[in-house]
């Protein structure tokens, strides 16, 4: 009976081992991705990479700098800095 007992026991205490091993992070939970850039007067703009994504595959379809700078809000200048560090990358 004591020989059954520790059996039980010892399968139960690798079990919690085991589990607690295999625990992982929810994969839903994503980190979210900001860049920032400084325009010509030193100001910081912060972009999500989606954002940034977005302005470089803008771009690589033929859009033009200034019309992808109107709509998101940012100076010419600025679109073509992001292109060219997008590119680096």
């Amino acid at each position: 009976m004591i020989t059954a007992l520790g059996v039980c026991v010892s399968a139960a205490v690798l079990y919690a081992i085991k589990q607690r091993g295999t625990r992982t992070q929810d994969p839903t939970i994503q980190k979210e991705v900001k860049y920032v850039f400084f325009s010509a007067d030193g100001k910081p703009i912060t972009l999500s990479q989606q954002e940034v994504y977005s302005i470089r595959q803008m771009h690589e379809d033929g859009m033009q700098p200034s019309t992808i700078s109107e709509r998101f809000g940012l100076e010419t200048v600025m679109v073509m800095r992001i292109i060219n560090c997008v590119k680096s990358m």
